[in-house]
């Protein structure tokens, strides 16, 4: 399953409740639209290290990271790659 589109279902399956989120694209602000807080960062980070593999070190925690559905998705692409 591409990684955008399954990030996409489980950000909407974890913080779509009570929001209309259903137009969410991949370039939509996480963050400054109130859908993702610190929190909701390290329930995408357990997600990430659940479903790749891939352990997301403290540094690799940042806003840039974490900010839209394309940035999160360029992150777990980067592990992947570096897994190989």
């Amino acid at each position: 399953m591409d990684i955008r589109k399954r990030l996409k279902e489980f950000i909407l399956s974890e913080f779509g409740e009570d929001k209309q989120l259903q137009a969410l694209t991949a370039d939509d602000d996480l963050i400054q639209q109130g859908i993702v807080d610190s929190m909701g960062v390290l329930q995408i980070v357990n997600f990430i290290e659940q479903t790749y593999g891939s352990q997301v070190a403290d540094d690799e925690i940042t806003v840039e990271n974490f900010r839209t559905i394309n940035s999160i998705a360029g992150l777990i692409a980067q592990k992947i790659r570096a897994q190989v």
